[in-house]
């Protein structure tokens, strides 16, 4: 299919082929608006063309979409995350693909402990530094080494 004018004289007026991303479209490729060009997305997806995740979504697959992007709220800044691979925008102190673990220097320097962040408040440290750090947690039962 085609959308545009063909009797429009100007270039960027004129018909063109409709160009739909065969990954993000729901209808055929070749089928788009007349006027516009906009092609039938499927669920989450968005651009003229189809070939865009929604903010808050990524993992644009074939047929079905896109899928939620999922992060964390106490433990990220933003719905947003990054289009291909899902990874949320954490805040300071916090990792994961979700953000949704808490990170805490162990005492030794040499070691880092992860924590769920399961809290819905933050409260102070009762340490002589001014810190910030989960009211409640449930403490993994992992440690990871940190390189340099």
């Amino acid at each position: 299919g085609f959308y545009g004018d063909a009797l429009n004289q100007t270039a960027s007026q004129k018909c063109k082929p409709c160009s739909c991303n065969p990954a993000g479209t729901s209808g055929h490729v070749n089928e788009c608006h007349p006027q516009t060009g906009n092609c039938q997305c499927l669920s989450h997806v968005t651009g003229r063309d189809c070939s865009y995740c929604e903010v808050g979504f990524f993992n644009l697959q074939p047929g079905v979409g896109c899928e939620r992007c999922k992060c964390n709220p106490i433990g990220s800044s933003s719905i947003a995350c990054h289009p291909i691979t899902g990874q949320c925008v954490c805040r300071a102190g916090v990792e994961g693909r979700l953000c949704d673990f808490a990170v805490w220097a162990s005492l030794d320097s040499h070691h880092k402990v992860a924590e769920p962040v399961t809290v819905t408040r933050w409260a102070p440290c009762p340490c002589s530094v001014t810190v910030m750090v989960p009211a409640t947690v449930v403490r993994a039962s992992w440690v990871t080494n940190v390189t340099n």
